[in-house]
């Protein structure tokens, strides 16, 4: 294994979206008893959600970049043809099992940061959730 790679395992699914998911609802969910709390967080949520798009990002960046050695690694360095060399590197994407799995972990990946930019707009919108739920409370109380 070279200095950076991802251990390439078997990909089915994607577990990072279904914690996302989950914990997105947990970071959104307002009630009575949580609004002052949620009130103080929107900021650190915001954060939170960033780090994570960027982590994703990074994640993005490196396996791509595992890929790309994988690829290089295979294709014959005397090949100077550029049309036989691009036959050859697709050829390898298509059927190297390690290069499969990796375009899986790609896919995966692009899902995450997907999901993690329509999260941050939700978050965006939160703020204006939790004023907005702050005012019918006091209007309640009237």
């Amino acid at each position: 294994m070279l200095p950076g790679d991802f251990e390439i395992k078997k990909i089915d699914e994607n577990p990072d979206m279904n914690k996302y998911v989950e914990e997105l609802k947990e970071d959104v969910h307002l009630s009575k008893g949580n609004i002052l709390e949620k009130s103080l967080m929107v900021g650190s949520l915001r954060t939170k959600w960033l780090n994570y798009y960027f982590k994703e990002k990074d994640n993005y960046r490196r396996i791509k970049s595992v890929k790309e050695r994988i690829i290089r690694s295979k294709v014959d360095s005397k090949v100077s043809d550029s049309l036989l060399r691009m036959k050859s590197e697709d050829n390898i994407s298509k059927n190297d099992e390690n290069v499969i799995k990796l375009n899986k972990m790609m896919e995966n990946v692009k899902e995450n940061l997907e999901f993690l930019e329509k999260a941050m707009n939700i978050l965006n919108d939160f703020g204006f959730t939790v004023k907005n739920a702050i005012d019918i409370i006091k209007l309640e109380r009237l």
